[in-house]
């Protein structure tokens, strides 16, 4: 997914980013503080207004606009919130 980040929250119990995509705010999950933070990404890390790409797994729910990330590209720095499920090329 592509879009805006329209809200950062790097709290318990997961950080997530609102994102605005193609006009839909969707929120995506990243992992816990603690996690999210070694990955590199902090409160500070983003602002609203910047483009974000989230890749990762969609709700089992189509009518939720939910996702789980797994990697997030912000401002060009890629931040692997869980390595292990990155998937390979």
């Amino acid at each position: 997914m592509r879009g805006k980040i329209t809200k950062i929250n790097v709290g318990n119990p997961h950080a997530t980013l609102d994102v605005n995509s193609a006009g839909e705010v969707w929120r995506v999950e990243l992992a816990p503080p603690a996690r999210t933070i070694a990955a590199g990404f902090t409160q500070d890390t983003a602002t609203a207004g910047d483009q974000v790409t989230a890749i990762g797994n969609r709700s089992k729910d189509r009518g939720e606009r939910r996702m789980k990330a797994v990697r997030i590209i912000v401002n060009g720095k890629t931040y692997d919130v869980y390595p292990d499920r990155v998937p390979s090329n």
